[in-house]
């Protein structure tokens, strides 16, 4: 079930919708797994394990498809440390700010944009994404 996931997740256009399914479903897998005595009595612990280690390896996978191409606009950004105290910036450093800044927040924007039609169902993991999405 873990890999009919993971090949549905790559049929989608958008590889971000692609890994929120992925964590939608593994989660929900994992869960069910775990809320059910039976299933998880007879599932060898190595399988449940390997279901958990997919279930965070998806919600990395998901962050960083999520916040790459923003913060990659604020990799152009450079400032000498020379301006670290108080000098003035010249034209061209201002422009280099100025265009990483807009970069990103067009980026961000598009982000934003996509996410309106996604939906992650567990509450955990829409805090656990929203937590780490904080901390990355």
């Amino acid at each position: 079930a873990a890999e009919h996931a993971e090949r549905r997740a790559g049929a989608y256009k958008d590889p971000r919708a692609g890994a929120v399914f992925r964590c939608n479903n593994l989660r929900y897998l994992a869960n069910a797994c775990v809320d059910d005595g039976g299933l998880r009595a007879a599932l060898p612990a190595d399988l449940m394990e390997e279901l958990w280690r997919r279930d965070s390896a998806a919600v990395q996978q998901l962050l960083q498809d999520l916040w790459v191409a923003p913060l990659q606009q604020l990799s152009g950004a450079h400032v000498s440390a020379t301006h670290l105290n108080d000098t003035a910036l010249n034209q061209k450093e201002r422009r280099g700010i100025k265009g990483a800044l807009a970069g990103f927040n067009a980026a961000l924007e598009a982000l934003l944009a996509a996410q309106a039609d996604w939906r992650i169902e567990n509450a955990e993991l829409r805090r656990e994404v929203a937590d780490a999405s904080v901390k990355f």
